[in-house]
């Protein structure tokens, strides 16, 4: 006789797949907020460095950076072989640091494209997904490519890796797009399971198992006053779509100025004269691409205001 049974859900296994971090901004010299010599600097750069590579390795896992690996797309020689002797192979996709004029056509002309080519960085194009396991892609979205929607295939984890500013109520900046907010990007990350993003140095995770997870990374290093209580970490993704903040147990020490308010801006003006200067970027409005380096660079609303005035005037 045949006894009635039950019909019970598949379980689940929550196994970790990959590590992701972003925004880890490598530089030859330490930022101004920070109280570092230069070899003390790439001494914290190396211990940060190597600590991810060695979880990495023993935990058999794959890394995935969100970008900006470089702070300037064009780093000296002994930057570039700075990163070659201690970045950990990863997978990743160029932010807007590590891009000539933030160009992704021209990845050949900076430090990213070298480590692509010396194999340390396998890079994600738009539009071609990368397998990183049984049943596990990643899809890249690099500066200048906003993640798109796709259809969700049954048994697959479909993981977005994206350079965009995502923002949330407690992680962002005043004045930030209300079309990159969490709630809003959402809606572009349909039939992903996982969202891996840099830009945004605040991080946070949002972990689900029913919609996309939210990885921002948030920055590897803390580079402004204003990040003193900032905890840099990296993430663990699992194989249900889940993940988990981890933070660094090196650390970057207490070097940190102590300041009530900061006013550090990472605006330059360097690459706008260089791209001037080599007459790359063909006809060129001064006043529209200077406001769109400041916003880019989160430059302060005042700060934005005087700057535009003085650039009027002048070339009125």
């Amino acid at each position: 006789m045949w006894a009635a049974t039950t019909m019970k859900k598949p379980i689940t296994i929550r196994l970790p797949i990959a590590i992701s971090v972003s925004d880890l901004h490598l530089s030859v010299k330490p930022p101004t907020a920070r109280n570092e010599t230069q070899a003390q600097w790439f001494d914290t750069m190396r211990r940060a460095l190597r600590e991810l590579g060695e979880v990495a390795r023993v935990a058999g896992l794959p890394i995935i950076c969100g970008g900006d690996i470089f702070d300037r797309w064009c780093p000296p020689p002994e930057l570039v072989n700075f990163a070659l002797d201690n970045l950990p192979t990863m997978y990743a996709v160029p932010g807007q640091h590590d891009l000539p004029y933030h160009n992704y056509e021209l990845m050949d002309r900076c430090g990213y494209g070298v480590l692509v080519r010396a194999k340390v960085v396998v890079d994600l194009p738009p539009g071609i997904p990368v397998a990183i396991g049984w049943g596990q892609c990643l899809y890249g979205f690099p500066w200048g490519h906003p993640p798109q929607p796709r259809t969700k295939r049954e048994g697959e984890l479909a993981i977005a890796v994206c350079h965009h500013y995502v923002w949330t109520a407690d992680h962002g900046y005043t004045g930030a797009e209300a079309g990159d907010k969490v709630t809003v990007m959402a809606k572009q990350l349909q039939g992903y399971g996982v969202a891996v993003f840099g830009d945004n140095h605040k991080g946070f995770t949002l972990s689900s198992k029913n919609r996309v997870s939210i990885v921002n990374n948030g920055g590897f290093i803390r580079r402004r006053s204003d990040e003193a209580e900032y905890v840099p970490s990296y993430n663990v993704i699992y194989s249900d779509g889940t993940a988990e903040r981890v933070a660094l147990k090196a650390g970057d020490g207490d070097e940190l100025k102590q300041t009530t308010t900061s006013t550090e801006t990472d605006f330059d003006a360097g690459e706008l004269v260089a791209a001037l200067r080599n007459n790359v970027l063909g006809e060129f409005d001064y006043v529209r691409e200077l406001q769109r380096t400041m916003k880019e660079a989160k430059t302060p609303k005042p700060v934005q205001s005087i700057i535009k005035a003085a650039a009027t005037n002048k070339t009125q």
